[in-house]
């Protein structure tokens, strides 16, 4: 005797708004030609430029621990930040970003982190999209970690 297959419930709308995939980062409306460039763009954003600002301590593909960019508080930060595989995030950004240089020309790029933002409540980052090389980018964490290595 077959078994009736049961039929597909719709969605609720609680379903519907959180399992909707969104994005989780949007882009800062330029793509920058230096790191320092969107780092600044960054920073003017954030209101922490010429401010105070503590070592924001990460982990890349190629290290642990270094120093991945700065923070004001924990609601509030920067880092750079490489994408390996930059060209097909790219692709997929283009959909929804409005470029498809999200993550940079070679990858490098800045990630504006700001949990309090009332303009952006549902996304985590603005993404400040570099033409640097992966090479200036590794210069830049070994540059900040110097700073704070324990000798």
């Amino acid at each position: 005797m077959p078994k009736e297959q049961k039929s597909e419930k719709p969605a609720s709308t609680y379903q519907e708004t959180y399992n909707k995939r969104t994005p989780r980062e949007i882009w800062c409306g330029q793509v920058h030609s230096t790191i320092e460039e969107a780092i600044v763009h960054a920073e003017r954003n954030l209101g922490m430029r010429g401010k105070s600002a503590q070592p924001y301590w990460g982990t890349t593909r190629f290290s642990d621990s270094v120093v991945a960019g700065w923070m004001v508080n924990d609601r509030k930060r920067y880092r750079l930040d490489f994408a390996n595989d930059f060209e097909a995030e790219n692709r997929a950004a283009a959909e929804w970003a409005g470029t498809n240089l999200l993550k940079g020309s070679k990858g490098v790029h800045v990630n504006e982190e700001n949990f309090d933002d009332p303009q952006h409540p549902s996304v985590s980052k603005v993404c400040h999209p570099t033409e640097a090389s992966l090479q200036w980018a590794d210069t830049y964490w070994n540059k900040w970690t110097r700073q704070y290595r324990q000798r």
